[in-house]
C-alpha cells in the first residue's frame, strides 16, 4: 500500500547516481548505530526533535541538545503502549549521527534505544533535466518516500511542530513551548491504532 496519495508530490527526476549519492550521504549518519535493524515493525513513529523533545524550557536549561525529560517520558509511554518503532525526521539527522541523537535521547531518560530504527532521507527538488535545486522538499514528501520503500507498514504517526511534515490523518502537531504532552501522546496512540 502506498501512502503517496496523502501528499501531492512535485515532479522529481532523479538519476540513479543522484539517488545513490543521496543514500550514501544518509548512510554515513545511519550506519554507526549498532542497534539499527531492518525495519519490519508495522507501526512507525516519524519523530521530529526540536519542538517535540527539545522545548523552550530545555533550551534555557541546557542548550540546544538538551531534551525535556517530561517529553521524553511521554515518548517512552507512547513506544511502550503501542510497540511502535521510531524513524527520525528531524533536521538533527543532517547535523548529527543517529548514535548522537539516540545518545541525547537516552541521556534524557529514553528507554527504547533499540526502537530507533532509521532516519528519513533528505530529498531535494530537481528540474526535469536532473539539476538539483537547493531547497529541500517538505518533510511530508521525505516521509512518503520512506513509506514507499517500506510497503509493509500498516500504521504511522508523524509528530512534529512544523506543518511541512503534515500528512492528513497521521499528524500530531506539537508546540515548541510545551513539546510532547500526555494528550498528544494519547492522540498519537489512537492514530497508530487506526482510530480518529
Amino acid at each position: 500500500m502506498s501512502f503517496v496519495q496523502h501528499v501531492s508530490r512535485p515532479l522529481v527526476n532523479e538519476t540513479l547516481g543522484q539517488r545513490m549519492s543521496r543514500h550514501v550521504m544518509n548512510d554515513q549518519h545511519r550506519c554507526h548505530l549498532d542497534c539499527v535493524q531492518p525495519v519490519h515493525e508495522r507501526a512507525i513513529i516519524f519523530l521530529d526533535i526540536d519542538g517535540v523533545l527539545v522545548t523552550q524550557d530545555s533550551l534555557r536549561a541546557g542548550g540546544s541538545v538538551s531534551m525535556d525529560r517530561r517529553c521524553v517520558a511521554e515518548l517512552n509511554r507512547l513506544v511502550e503502549t503501542t510497540g511502535a518503532v521510531i524513524v527520525i525526521t528531524s533536521s538533527w539527522r543532517i547535523l548529527h549521527s543517529i548514535d548522537f541523537i539516540v545518545g541525547a535521547m537516552c541521556a534524557a531518560g529514553f528507554k527504547g534505544k533499540r526502537r530507533v530504527v532509521d532516519i528519513t532521507d533528505r530529498l531535494h527538488f530537481a528540474t526535469p533535466s536532473g539539476v538539483v535545486i537547493g531547497c529541500s522538499m517538505p518533510r511530508a514528501h521525505e516521509i512518503c518516500e520512506w513509506l514507499d520503500e517500506h510497503p509493509w507498514v500498516e500504521s504511522f504517526v508523524v509528530i512534529d511542530d512544523d506543518r511541512d511534515a503534515e500528512i492528513s490523518g497521521h499528524f500530531v502537531r506539537t508546540d515548541f513551548e510545551t513539546g510532547l504532552t500526555a494528550s498528544l501522546v494519547d492522540q498519537a496512540a489512537r492514530i497508530l491504532r487506526g482510530g480518529p
